[in-house]
């Protein structure tokens, strides 16, 4: 069967194939479900064709009607077809750099590992005990380490404590230093629960931003705790340890 614009009244109709003018630019073949497959069709530079599934509604209509499946996925009289749509160089483009980049993200992640927490073990004491802020206010922070075979382009280890419902510290007053050659990171802690859940994650530059932004104002908060740790934050570990006394 012969398709094209509605304007050109094609009168040709013939069951099994055919072609119609799309955009008033490309004639793309068409064939029905009854044989065939969709041949070659001139497309205008600069664009491509993507297949999607269609149907006719009949042969009361005019053969340039061409529609979508209805939701219930129901073929009309003449079968299903495949037709061609066209979309732009610029929305071609878009999608390979979207996939390029969410490649290279999947490739850093393999690349780097998962991080670990080795010291503390869990239930372990804390241990590198150091005063921490005013000596008369009797606080102290402790060391926390562990590894990461590679640290993702663009990504900091951040150290956090969590309570059971799922609130969290971010730990910005001390950086987790990152030795690249042999994969260990040492960081530090500050806490006043008795068994805290320290959280280890490898944070985006957007998660960066959220958590140094709370280090910058919390103190107009007292430190007000978050709500959660940020979905992007997917590498990460934990380990429950206990205050010495």
């Amino acid at each position: 069967m012969a398709l094209q614009r509605r304007e050109d009244h094609a009168a040709d109709w013939q069951r099994g194939q055919g072609e119609r003018r799309v955009n008033g630019a490309a004639r793309v073949a068409l064939a029905g479900a009854h044989g065939g497959g969709v041949s070659e069709g001139d497309l205008p530079a600069g664009r491509a064709g993507v297949m999607g599934d269609w149907h006719l509604r009949g042969p009361q209509n005019p053969p340039q009607i061409c529609d979508r499946f209805n939701a219930s996925g129901k073929m009309r009289s003449f079968g299903h077809y495949r037709c061609a749509e066209l979309i732009t160089g610029a929305e071609i483009w878009t999608g390979i750099k979207t996939g390029w980049n969410g490649l290279k993200f999947w490739i850093d992640y393999k690349r780097a590992g998962r991080i670990e927490i080795t010291s503390p073990r869990p239930m372990e004491l804390l241990g590198g005990k150091q005063p921490f802020g005013k000596p008369e206010d009797g606080r102290f922070s402790y060391e926390v380490r562990g590894k990461l075979k590679r640290c993702p382009e663009g990504c900091e280890i951040w150290l956090l404590i969590e309570d059971r419902s799922g609130c969290i510290w971010p730990q910005g007053f001390s950086l987790v230093q990152l030795d690249r050659e042999r994969g260990e990171w040492v960081g530090r802690v500050h806490t006043r629960h008795q068994q805290p859940r320290i959280v280890a994650v490898v944070a985006p530059s957007t998660s960066q931003d959220f958590f140094k932004y709370y280090q910058m104002w919390g103190s107009k908060t007292n430190y007000a705790a978050l709500n959660r740790i940020p979905a992007e934050c997917s590498n990460r570990t934990s380990v429950d340890a206990r205050l010495p006394s």
